[in-house]
């Protein structure tokens, strides 16, 4: 029997039009794609999948190279409708999702390989020696329709883990945070993120996207260059879906014609090579390669909105020298936008981060999807990145010794028990960042707005007010978890050595650096007197 899906005109992609849900083909996503608010698809990873599909889609239509052409596109405010079905009719044989030769984001042929079952590509569904994690069913009944099987395919190339022995992850390793510009429309979405200014690392290759690239991966090789193209749509693993007779879709409910419930599904591509993905915030340290950011247990995101968001790389180093960040490339050229004036000044830059975290290698724990707003004056042209970033800084040392604080009201500071007051200290952290949230972007608010542009006059003004809130909320936070605890001698002498301690490791924390200077010189000069 004969199968087939063609992506371009049959629905499967979930998009939000005018309030209502509604699914579509890449070519009606497109060209109604500034009618388009978003797309929204409960799997969080292929969400983030099928935008990284389009952009890359765009920027191959469109032959997007330089920033100017890019705000050609933006000016014009949709995406042409000619241009878009001149380029899917010119290749019209690689968006067919059962095609014979050339599958669409999948590897021709592998007839002679085992089938396996579909849900090895999902991580909530327990599949051979995965873990049972966020859905209990077994893996022989899992199956799909092709418009679900697609989302999941797209969601490969920035997502796939480790799998074992041979089966690499995909070109960032285990997956990062990816942060998208999220614009007013779905066009204005896909087109902030076509990145056109240099990336950090050169891209020597010349490979076409994935749809387009007939040349068989090499399972037996590493990949010593790429291209941009090749990159967003990097093929990880030999992927071939076997089509089979309808049923209910186990994602969506659904009854479909046609059900994917096994596939061919060996080792694909791997990378000897490192490079910055546009849309990926890296810590920098020294001469070693950057590292992407990836998701923390128990960090909130908005935490590090300077790496996110602010931090250009070079505006800023840790205390210690040693630690820089650089954020995505894509909020580097949202700047450059803003200083041509092709953002409005007095608009925000809306972020929607995605993340999945893992042990590194194929365990996953957790799914991620949030959303930061930054005002666009704080991120084109004011010089507070510095300052955003170390406030930031100070406030995680406090919130160190306000766990370090809550362990000490157990007996010998926990001494024998390791994980004593464990949950009332992380519980009481999360409050004490709870309550700084809002404190911390509403003083990222006043900064962009304030008419006062240097670095030092911003330091006067909002380092004593940023120090007085995280002192208080960090006493505040003390002062409620100790006071559910018992109150017998020992435990009263406890709870005044650990509020003494934290009274003093808080205030240290929040020195400014004069105030730095003069305790360590008078430190100095009273271990002179001392020895004299």
């Amino acid at each position: 029997m004969s199968y087939s899906f063609d992506v371009c005109n049959e629905p499967w992609i979930p998009v939000i039009q005018n309030g209502r849900n509604v699914e579509m083909g890449i070519r009606d996503a497109l060209i109604q794609a500034h009618e388009i608010t978003e797309i929204r698809e409960p799997v969080l990873t292929a969400e983030f999948g099928i935008y990284r599909l389009l952009i890359a889609l765009v920027m191959d239509i469109y032959k997007l190279r330089l920033v100017v052409e890019l705000e050609d596109l933006l000016e014009t405010g949709h995406f042409d409708p000619s241009t878009v079905d001149h380029y899917l009719a010119e290749n019209a044989s690689c968006f067919n999702l059962f095609d014979t030769t050339n599958p669409f984001l999948q590897t021709a042929g592998m007839d002679d390989d085992d089938e396996k079952p579909l849900a090895g590509l999902l991580p909530l569904v327990p599949s051979g020696t995965g873990v049972v994690h966020f859905h209990h069913a077994s893996e022989d009944t899992f199956g799909v329709s092709p418009a679900a099987a697609a989302r999941l395919l797209t969601a490969i190339a920035p997502f796939m883990t480790a799998g074992g022995a041979g089966l690499s992850p995909s070109i960032n390793g285990a997956p990062p945070w990816y942060v998208l510009i999220s614009g007013e429309s779905l066009f204005h979405t896909i087109t902030l993120n076509c990145c056109v200014i240099p990336l950090a690392k050169e891209l020597t290759g010349k490979a076409p996207p994935a749809w387009l690239n007939h040349e068989e991966v090499r399972a037996d090789a590493r990949y010593t260059s790429t291209s941009l193209l090749e990159a967003l749509t990097w093929r990880p693993r030999r992927i071939r879906l076997i089509p089979g007779e309808g049923g209910v879709c186990s994602l969506t409910g659904n009854e479909s014609r046609i059900l994917v419930s096994s596939m061919k599904f060996k080792p694909g591509a791997s990378c000897d090579f490192s490079w910055r993905d546009p849309n990926v915030p890296y810590r920098l340290s020294g001469d070693k390669d950057p590292l992407p950011m990836r998701p923390i247990e128990e960090r909130q995101l908005w935490r590090d909105t300077g790496p996110l968001a602010l931090l250009k790389e070079g505006t800023y180093k840790s205390e210690n020298g040693k630690v820089q960040f650089a954020r995505p490339t894509v909020v580097d050229q949202f700047e450059e936008l803003g200083r041509e004036q092709v953002i409005p000044e007095d608009s925000v830059l809306r972020l929607t981060v995605y993340g999945m975290r893992t042990d590194m290698k194929m365990k996953v724990f957790e799914w991620y999807k949030e959303r930061l707003v930054v005002p666009t004056p704080l991120v084109v042209g004011t010089p507070f990145e510095d300052f955003a970033q170390k406030s930031m800084d100070k406030a995680d040392s406090v919130g160190y010794y306000l766990r370090r604080a809550i362990k000490s009201l157990f007996p010998r500071q926990g001494a024998g028990n390791p994980s004593a007051l464990d949950n009332l200290a992380a519980a009481t952290v999360r409050e004490f960042w709870s309550s700084l949230r809002p404190l911390y972007e509403q003083m990222l608010r006043d900064m962009a707005y304030t008419p006062e542009k240097n670095q030092e006059t911003t330091r006067k003004v909002f380092a004593p007010i940023w120090r007085d809130h995280v002192e208080k909320i960090a006493l505040q936070r003390f002062e409620a978890a100790a006071g559910g605890l018992d109150a017998d001698a020992d435990a009263i002498q406890r709870y005044v050595e650990a509020r003494s301690q934290l009274r003093r490791s808080v205030r240290t924390a929040l020195e400014t650096d004069e105030e730095k200077k003069a305790r360590k010189s008078k430190s100095s000069q009273d271990s002179i007197v001392h020895k004299n």
